[in-house]
């Protein structure tokens, strides 16, 4: 059994928990709060977080204590909504060719294009409130997991005896997953009582498009990214097929459903904190 570690955990500096609602982020905060470790939990709003995500981070808000800090994408102010930004991120799978090649931070910004307007720059907008030197924030990546560039950033972390990383934008990230599995994720969740804790994630995304094979890790988010993306008359690998009903025959997802509950979602948001 391996638990997160924070041996290395700064004590000078203010501790942001990246919550999403998911496995991993809600095991690190479990042991952070079994360890005594004082911080606060800060999740992204891009209007299409699961909902059961969004429940996890309630029950562990409740159970922890730890402050919850809702990073919400802002517009009306020469910003696009975020329906425009989500269908401006799908047509960008129309010239990946050309993102690829490109390569540097424009590539990464722009295949990810809703996570950079949604997620990572609310979060990001709202740290800038603290000098960089005296915040650090808590990643929930595991050893063996993601992309190639992070299992190459933890395998350094790990050659070099640490669990943190000073990053191109100048903040410090710790990572107490680092030589973390899976069952030590389970057994952390399970002991703590939030063993039926689902992944994380957007309810639509252009990554489930551009790689269908994770239609294998969640159904639903691929159907619906997928139909989205026929809509837009964007090529894909399962362009013109009888996909939905291969796959999904109990389901039929629009996106005047999925733009229903978005609504309801921010409504019951805002909601729940005037009544905090």
């Amino acid at each position: 059994m391996q638990r997160p570690d924070y041996s290395q955990l700064s004590k000078d500096r203010k501790v942001f928990f990246l919550a999403s609602g998911g496995r991993d982020s809600t095991a690190l905060i479990l042991e952070a709060f079994r360890l005594g470790i004082e911080g606060e939990m800060i999740c992204a709003n891009t209007y299409y977080n699961r909902r059961e995500s969004l429940a996890t981070l309630d029950d562990l808000r409740d159970y922890t204590g730890y402050k919850l800090i809702h990073a919400k994408y802002k517009y009306g102010e020469g910003d696009d909504p975020p329906g425009k930004i989500l269908r401006d991120a799908f047509l960008v799978l129309n010239r990946m060719d050309w993102v690829r090649n490109k390569g540097g931070s424009g590539y990464r910004k722009q295949l990810f294009y809703c996570c950079n307007k949604l997620k990572h720059k609310p979060m990001t907008l709202y740290m800038r409130q603290f000098e960089k030197t005296d915040i650090v924030r808590v990643m929930g990546i595991k050893g063996g997991d993601g992309s190639f560039w992070r299992r190459y950033w933890l395998k350094q972390l790990r050659d070099q005896g640490r669990f943190w990383r000073e990053m191109h934008d100048g903040y410090r990230y710790y990572y107490p997953l680092r030589d973390c599995k899976k069952k030590d994720v389970n057994f952390i969740l399970d002991e703590h009582g939030f063993a039926n804790t689902k992944s994380s994630g957007c309810r639509i995304c252009p990554i489930f498009v551009l790689f269908p094979s994770l239609r294998n890790a969640d159904m639903e988010t691929w159907a619906r990214s997928t139909r989205f993306a026929d809509q837009l008359g964007i090529e894909h690998d399962y362009s013109g097929q009888t996909r939905l009903t291969e796959f999904c025959p109990d389901m039929e997802i629009s996106m005047k459903q999925l733009k229903k509950e978005i609504d309801e979602q921010a409504l019951t948001m805002a909601e729940n904190e005037r009544g905090r």
